[in-house]
Formats: structure tokens, sequence, C-alpha cells
């Protein structure tokens, strides 16, 4: 039997039988898992206000062997992202962060920094953050993470370096960037500025702090939320539930 305890991230209570729960919850060391919190319905003190979906928590729980189930022992509440659900735009962006994340890293697939980039992005959220900039980190991140980083580096066509002059287009298909000489923006192969493909840039990299200097217009934050709209519906092949209640 081998015990566990680490931070983790509630992402999905239901009902188990007559008294227990079934709990997915998403650790930095191990992903995203699935457990049974035994007499968890009714239990006052090994999970009490600790149970309760987006909030994180610091676990203790077990395997009796590999490849079993896991057991939930214990949990305290580290931090239940209290502005979340202060309104309705903040639990939906919140919700749709979690929905993406067990999309790219599922059952099985472990990345560290995918748990950081939610536990940090559930903070922006539920200490009020601009909504629309926060999207836009996460989505950006969250997408090179799990693989699907759209290439900016140079014309997928021509093959010339991009040096941050001139406008580009966004070849959504491909992935990939493409120089105004070789492609002509449409609907589906949507415009960027040069401060958004820095702004972009530097999202995809995780480098937030960095963004904050670009001092991006506006119009260069809703080029950069448009292209990763669409690149993320592109590349995960379906819309996500939680995403229709996104402004």
């Amino acid at each position: 039997m081998q015990h566990f305890r680490s931070d983790a991230i509630i992402v999905r209570v239901r009902e188990y039988g007559e008294s227990d729960l079934s709990v997915s919850f998403m650790t930095r060391d191990k992903g995203l898992l699935r457990g049974i919190a035994k007499g968890g319905r009714k239990s006052s003190r090994r999970f009490v206000n600790c149970l309760e979906p987006l909030s994180l928590v610091l676990m203790d729980y077990h395997q009796k062997a590999e490849g079993k189930a896991y057991f939930l022992d214990s949990c305290r509440l580290v931090d239940s992202f209290p502005g979340i659900r202060e309104n309705f735009e903040s639990l939906s962006l919140a919700s749709y962060v979690i929905e993406l994340l067990e999309l790219l890293f599922p059952y099985n697939v472990t990345d560290p920094r995918a748990f950081d980039l939610a536990k940090a992005t559930l903070g922006f959220i539920s200490r009020g953050a601009d909504l629309q900039k926060v999207r836009i980190l996460f989505e950006g991140h969250a997408m090179a993470l799990g693989g699907y980083a759209i290439d900016l580096n140079k014309c997928a066509i021509c093959g010339r370096k991009y040096t941050a002059k001139g406008d580009g287009v966004i070849l959504m298909e491909k992935g990939k960037f493409s120089c105004l000489k070789c492609s002509t923006p449409t609907e589906k192969h949507p415009l960027l500025s040069p401060q958004a493909i820095s702004g972009l840039r530097a999202v995809q990299g995780g480098a937030w702090e960095t963004l904050k200097h670009l001092h991006l217009s506006p119009e260069d934050l809703t080029q950069i939320g448009h292209v990763l709209k669409m690149h993320v519906a592109y590349r995960i092949g379906k819309r996500l539930k939680s995403a229709k209640y996104l402004q």
C-alpha cells in the first residue's frame, strides 16, 4: 500500500453508493486522478469544507496496489478561491480552465506545469484580474504546454524569419505564421499586428511578466483572443461545454 500527500485541485465530485463520494482531482506530481472518499457524504471531520470543485486542498490518499483505485483519507482546505464564485463570468472562466486542462492533460498524462498553470489562473480570477487578459494568458500557455503552440518564428510558406516587423497571418490548419507576401488575411486566416504577435509569443512561453511591458492596445488583445479562441476550437476539435458561457 502506498500513501501520498500533495496539493490538489478538486475537479469534480459525484455521489458514489450510499455514503461515499467519487472525486476527480488534479495533482502536481501525478496529474489528473480519481479517488473514492469513503463515507465522504457523511464525514464532518475528514473532508469538512474541502471537497468543493475548484478548491485547492492538501490531500492525503492511498493506493492499495499499482493500477488499483485511489482512496482519499483526508484533506485540508488551502484556498477556496472565493472570488471565483462572486459572479457568473468568473465561475464560467474557472470552469473553462479546468475543462481545457482535462482535455490537454487527461488521466495518465502528467505535467507539473499544468497544475501550476491551473493554480495560478484560478488565483488570478479569484483576485479580480481582468478576465479577458486572464483567458488569453491561460489559453496561450495551456495550448503550448499541450504541444499546440502556434509557430511564430518564421513564415510557414517562404521560410523567412519573422523579425517583429509588419503584420502577419495565422494559418489555423497549420498552426503556423505566414507573412503578408505569402498569405492574405481571411476569416479563417486572421491577421495579427506586430505587437499582437509579440504578445502571443510571450503568452505561449509563459512569460506573463513580459506581457505587462508590451503595452498592448485593446485591439491587440482582441486580435490575440480571437486567434486563441479559433486555435483552441480547431485543435481540440469540439466546442467546450463551458466555452458557451464565456463572453
